[in-house]
């Protein structure tokens, strides 16, 4: 491998016919860990890459896992070739090109997973038209415009990559909070990389480790971050609807196996709220079949203008009044005092969706003041004191509660919750005093040891490598 060497030119270097800068020129100095992250994480991404292609439990959820891994692996490989080297001006513009490129294929390749194994139609379309729309019109820039500003191109990478943002509530729902936590830390990495990119700064070991290096580290320690979200993703059962447009495969959805399991709740009569009137309470699985719209009506609320499907058969109709629906992850309910706020919640919040309506017109209750409140137990399962005494774990992904006769703990590991199908792993402690979980559920060890692999790999490069 070619070492570099410094040069001291005795007056400034003007760019040459390519367009080179002179710090891209043969011979000018370039810190001597440049690409050694990346060069060893391309390893690292292929090796743990294709044990979670072997582990992702449905066809669709290893297809994507292959464009994922594909794309990163591309990328760290194609930085890794840009930098390690020092190459001819004219080979080094075409690797140039390759090596932004990757970027935006990585982009769209991280979301390809999110959207074909968690999230459901229309959103799953929506978004992965979004996200490869975008990665097509970046890899235009990056052909034809090569030498584009770097804040520009910073500003691209960065609002593509946080183009997921209008979808949170469906993104929340189909990775869990650990998994959405781990996609948001993994965001923040890059966007941080970015601006360190684009400014330049710090620059603190010019002649080993600059700036670009703590750029690299940050891209490094993202990819970790989102191969654990993929990860805990991939080993889920399918959480989207009906048939996949870009399988061609049937898989169920949540909602379509505890509809199979049990009948929709209609009519549920709930306490009335302050004023007086009657109110029912329902959960109506997705799609809902609602079409709402705003009320005249001092008091607030929202009309429906027609009900259908799912809707209807929860016993809504055309000229009632909803006075509240599930908020944005579900956990809540919201006052419906703001029709295109509560669409929103709608949209995003998982299904079943959570209603509070009163049949017809609203005379009673003024929307606008009634309070935040907490969504009702979700299926309306009530212990017995038996039960509640054995009651020690709930499932994270539908709420059934274990309280059979046999200890959680002594269960095969292959068990699954008897009302959703999660695995054993979906389980938490649950208290039967306060109704809530007391945290678990996700597998720490795998999530350590994903990260640790390929954070683990970078520090022992930084530190062991002497080119």
């Amino acid at each position: 491998m070619p070492k570099d060497v410094v040069t001291t030119p005795t007056k400034p270097v003007e760019p040459n016919l390519l367009g080179m800068s002179p710090a891209a020129l043969p011979g000018t100095l370039k810190p001597l860990l440049r690409g050694v992250l990346h060069e060893h994480s391309a390893v690292a991404a292929l090796a743990a890459g294709t044990m979670l292609v072997l582990s992702a439990k449905t066809p669709e959820a290893k297809a994507a896992c292959g464009v994922y891994v594909a794309s990163l692996t591309a990328l760290f490989t194609a930085s890794a070739l840009y930098h390690r080297r020092t190459w001819s001006p004219r080979a080094r513009l075409l690797l140039k090109r390759v090596d932004h490129a990757a970027i935006f294929v990585l982009i769209a390749g991280t979301y390809t997973p999110l959207c074909l194994v968690g999230l459901e139609s229309p959103v799953r379309e929506r978004l992965l038209a979004t996200i490869w729309g975008g990665a097509a019109l970046g890899l235009l820039q990056t052909f034809f415009w090569v030498h584009a500003p770097k804040a520009l191109k910073t500003g691209i990478y960065i609002g593509l990559g946080w183009a997921v943002l209008p979808y949170a509530g469906s993104v929340h729902a189909a990775l869990g909070p650990a998994g959405a936590a781990l996609l948001v830390l993994g965001g923040l990495a890059y966007s941080i990389g970015g601006v360190i990119y684009a400014m330049r700064w710090p620059d603190p070991v010019p002649k080993w480790f600059g700036y670009h290096e703590i750029f690299h580290a940050c891209t490094v320690l993202a990819s970790g971050l989102h191969f654990a979200a993929v990860y805990m993703l991939a080993l889920k059962p399918s959480a989207h609807v009906g048939k996949c447009a870009f399988f061609g495969s049937t898989v169920p959805s949540r909602g379509q196996q505890l509809a199979a399991a049990r009948p929709i709740r209609s009519g549920l009569r709930v306490s009335a709220a302050k004023g007086g009137g009657k109110q029912f309470s329902v959960e109506v699985d997705k799609p809902t079949g609602l079409k709402l719209g705003e009320s005249k009506n001092p008091n607030g609320g929202l009309l429906v203008k027609s009900a259908s499907g799912n809707a209807a058969k929860a016993g809504i109709s055309a000229g009632d009044t909803i006075i509240y629906t599930s908020s944005f992850f579900g956990d809540e309910l919201w006052p419906a005092d703001k029709l295109g706020f509560a669409n929103s919640a709608i949209n995003a919040c998982p299904s079943p969706v959570a209603f509070v309506y009163v049949k017809g017109e609203n005379t009673e209750v003024n929307v606008k003041r009634l309070p935040k409140k907490p969504t009702p137990p979700r299926f309306g399962r009530k212990l017995t004191s038996a039960q509640r005494e054995r009651a020690t774990h709930i499932c994270l992904d539908c709420g059934y509660i274990y309280c059979d006769q046999t200890p959680f703990t002594e269960l095969p590991t292959d068990y699954l919750c008897p009302q959703c199908r999660a695995p054993k792993r979906r389980f938490a402690g649950y208290d039967p005093i306060t109704g809530k979980n007391k945290g678990g559920g996700q597998n720490a060890g795998t999530i350590a040891t994903v990260i640790g692999g390929l954070v683990g790999v970078a520090v022992l490069a930084y530190v062991g490598l002497n080119l």
